[in-house]
């Protein structure tokens, strides 16, 4: 009988905490919970830029995602009609992996290798961001997406695309490669 009105107690004090008004989150907190989320969908995002020497569209997609690397796609359009697709492998953590600037792409037969000559590294308060970028032709990325299996490395253990991912990217491919 005990057991039995402490778990009513239980579900009665949960359903009343859901009830109250909930507490706002610091802009801190909601960047936080955002960096946290792993989850992909197919959001693609798309911006102009208007600088000195260029005007151009960027649409990129988030192809890959846990606590310490991201791997995002882009289509950049250019204004002569310029198009240049690429590959940003972001890692972020509280220490080094060194990434050298060498990225692998093994898809269902091929294997492709690309070089960033000039990888990106910063050290924050408490945090280390290294950021690889490379230019793919468009035929490797349709390959990309249309692999059955599809597995990036950057440094030590090859990331793996989920199914999931390789079909956002067939469906990037789809609407912005094809």
């Amino acid at each position: 009988m005990k057991k039995l009105f402490l778990i009513l107690l239980v579900i009665l004090l949960v359903g009343c905490y859901t009830m109250l008004p909930q507490e706002t989150k610091s802009p801190q907190e909601s960047l936080l919970l955002q960096m946290l989320d792993t989850s992909l969908s197919y959001d693609v995002v798309s911006r102009r830029v208007d600088d000195l020497e260029n005007t151009y569209n960027v649409h990129s997609l988030i192809l890959y995602n846990d606590l310490i690397f991201k791997i995002d796609v882009s289509k950049t359009d250019f204004a002569d009609e310029t198009v240049i697709y690429g590959i940003a492998i972001i890692y972020s953590a509280d220490d080094w992996i060194f990434m050298n600037g060498e990225v692998m792409i093994k898809t269902d037969g091929n294997l492709y290798k690309h070089e960033d000559e000039n990888p990106y590294h910063k050290v924050g308060s408490g945090y280390v961001l290294e950021i690889l970028m490379i230019n793919v032709p468009k035929e490797e990325l349709i390959e990309m997406a249309n692999s059955e299996s599809l597995r990036i490395q950057v440094r030590f253990d090859p990331l793996t695309i989920t199914p999931e991912g390789i079909e956002l990217l067939r469906r990037f491919c789809t609407e912005y490669v094809e």
